[in-house]
């Protein structure tokens, strides 16, 4: 069922200048708004041939022992498109205290990546029309260097750490929401349940993307990610029999992360979610 809620426009928190001043922040050394984020994880660099990419990652605050039958939960997080670069700070910029804190609320691991600076985590192509950005999404699943780098981390992760493989979720916000719901496409059942934020993808992705449990999240004045992405793959992910929901928010722009991070049963409920069952 669609759910719509009331609230306050909020400027959109990544701008250009917002964000080149955070930039400064962190490359001279005056990183304190991301005190609080950067302490909460451990700067990590997964290598793969000649292919690197970084990553924070949190560790569950109960750590199961060796000898343990208990296994963790593990978190996957993609940033959106303001938030790319090399220095392996900037993706903690939105949700990073929120993510962090599942570890201890779902003694859960928690990974986020950041994508280089001038790649992508998804194919779509967007044009600027009438102060509206069109994205064209693929039908097709093609290869994307970045998405491939962020399964074999996880593949790579899961092998070296406790992780219960049945409670592996997934979730982003606008590219990383994008980029979210391409790799539930190109590893349908892979994932026990995944979140999406001010993203989209073709309908004809909800073929693959139907066997997973997905709560989609949009607001209704978004003019950088339009929301009629998300209502209309919602739409046709409930014509299939989906298990997904579609929360949108009115008066609010590109920045519903805000809303949706807030909402208290999101995150209970992506953690309540199993393989196989």
């Amino acid at each position: 069922m669609q759910k719509t809620r009331r609230q306050y426009r909020i400027r959109p928190s990544v701008t250009f200048h917002l964000f080149f001043g955070l930039y400064l922040m962190v490359h001279f050394g005056e990183a304190r708004v991301f005190g609080q984020q950067a302490g909460s994880y451990q700067a990590q660099m997964f290598i793969k041939q000649n292919d690197s990419m970084a990553y924070r990652l949190a560790k569950p605050t109960k750590p199961a022992k060796a000898t343990s039958a208990v296994k963790h939960p593990l978190l996957i997080f993609l940033h959106g498109s303001g938030e790319r670069g090399n220095d392996n700070l900037a993706q903690l910029i939105h949700g990073g205290n929120r993510m962090a804190r599942l570890a201890e609320e779902q003694n859960a691991y928690v990974l986020m990546p950041q994508c280089p600076a001038h790649e992508s985590w998804h194919n779509g192509k967007a044009t600027v029309k009438s102060n509206q950005r069109r994205y064209a999404y693929p039908k097709s699943s093609d290869p994307n260097e970045q998405l491939d780098m962020v399964f074999a981390l996880i593949e790579d992760f899961v092998q070296r750490h406790p992780v219960d493989l049945n409670r592996l979720y997934i979730g982003g916000l606008s590219m990383g929401a994008m980029g979210t719901l391409e790799l539930l496409r190109q590893h349908p059942d892979y994932f026990a349940g995944a979140f999406a934020i001010c993203g989209g993808a073709h309908p004809k992705t909800s073929k693959a993307l139907k066997s997973t449990p997905l709560w989609l999240f949009h607001g209704l004045d978004d003019k950088v990610v339009l929301p009629q992405y998300s209502i209309k793959l919602y739409k046709k992910l409930k014509r299939k029999g989906a298990d997904v929901q579609l929360t949108t928010y009115s008066k609010v722009g590109h920045d519903s992360w805000h809303q949706s991070f807030a909402e208290p049963t999101l995150f209970p409920w992506l953690f309540a979610q199993r393989n196989g069952q």
